[in-house]
């Protein structure tokens, strides 16, 4: 299309320049449309304003539903932007002993905990947890060295969560071998034998690790990882007497206890994922740490 000179700018032969209309037929709204078109620079710099508003309104969008998300909550328990982590009045995160208001927001206070969550909350285990809290927190605090060796702080991050992955890695190694071994793989029998004793070894750091953490925890959350160490601590059990029940040529009954014992260690990891996301345990407890010995 070519075009032709005016004394306001270029216009394309056969469109008619009208106060009413733009370019194109298109009805007018305000000065700026209509202003005469000048080339594709110029109309891509005239778009950008339009883009930039529409940005900043998303984003204010943004800022007012995680400000008003935020206003639920207690000062004690407001977010730090759009983390899991909540902080304190003073902006230093939550210890792990928290009821989980972090995700509690983020799911937009409507959603209910899982209710296998709910029942557990819900058991009457404070007695008993009371039994074996008490005395673990007194040995932790009267050896100091092993406290800080199990719970992570000479790493930076508590050492817990670096471990767990090892014995569950390895476990279910050893049972998609065993299923192998269903099939006719008879090379893979002595690799799931290895598989379950190399997890059984790779268990044990990783529950004294669990139980310095749990020596941190109070309320709800205690209740919660006490199923949750007992969970893991059957399965690691009926784990063993599958590799001394496979020691023994007795290999059928072997794999169902260890089958047995992976859906346990199943529930025992789902629960810990809830004690990190929903309750926060560890979340910000060696940075608190660090401040208080900085002070």
């Amino acid at each position: 299309m070519t075009a032709i000179s005016s004394r306001s700018g270029m216009w394309p032969i056969g469109v008619k320049r009208s106060r009413r209309t733009g370019l194109f037929g298109r009805q007018t709204n305000g000065a700026r449309d209509r202003l005469p078109f000048r080339g594709p620079k110029q109309a891509a710099s005239r778009a950008e304003p339009e883009i930039g508003r529409g940005a900043s309104r998303i984003s204010s969008r943004l800022r007012a539903r995680k400000n008003g998300l935020s206003a639920r909550l207690p000062p004690e328990h407001r977010f730090s932007g759009f983390s899991r982590r909540a902080v304190d009045s003073r902006g230093t995160t939550r210890g792990p002993s928290g009821p989980g208001v972090a995700s509690a927001a983020l799911r937009g206070g409507n959603m209910r905990a899982p209710w296998l969550l709910r029942v557990v909350e819900r058991l009457p285990l404070d007695e008993i947890v009371d039994v074996f809290h008490a005395p673990l927190r007194g040995f932790l605090a009267r050896h100091p060295r092993v406290r800080r060796a199990l719970d992570g702080s000479w790493l930076g991050h508590p050492l817990h969560p670096a471990l767990i992955p090892l014995p569950i890695g390895a476990f279910t190694t050893g049972l998609v071998l065993d299923a192998a071994t269903l099939f006719g793989c008879t090379w893979a029998a002595r690799g799931a034998d290895l598989a379950f004793t190399i997890g059984l070894v790779a268990a044990v750091p990783a529950v004294l690790t669990g139980l310095t953490e749990w020596s941190y925890l109070e309320g709800t959350s205690r209740r919660v990882a006490f199923v949750h160490a007992a969970s893991n601590v059957a399965s690691t059990k009926l784990m063993v007497g599958s590799v001394i029940l496979r020691g023994m040529e007795l290999r059928g009954a072997g794999m169902v206890l260890s089958a047995l014992g992976f859906v346990v260690l199943g529930v025992g990891a789902w629960l810990g994922g809830e004690l990190a996301f929903h309750y926060g345990a560890g979340v910000g407890r060696i940075s608190e740490d660090r401040g208080n010995t900085d002070r």
